[in-house]
């Protein structure tokens, strides 16, 4: 169970600051309209999705 509290909370220390970078990068692209910060939210939300993947597949059945 140790191990298990570790894991997850390493994937909340690493969602949060993704999460933060995922929202300026969306308000910075509503307002200026450049592609490069497109992009670059497109490219953290999948490494979010990939975090959020990986997180679920190794947590055990049953536990949050």
């Amino acid at each position: 169970m140790q191990r298990e509290w570790r894991d997850a909370a390493a994937t909340v220390w690493l969602s949060a600051p993704l999460g933060t970078a995922a929202l300026l990068f969306a308000v910075f692209t509503l307002v200026t309209g450049d592609d490069g910060t497109l992009a670059a939210l497109v490219g953290v939300i999948v490494v979010l999705w990939l975090v959020s993947t990986v997180r679920h597949v190794r947590t055990p059945a049953g536990r949050p």
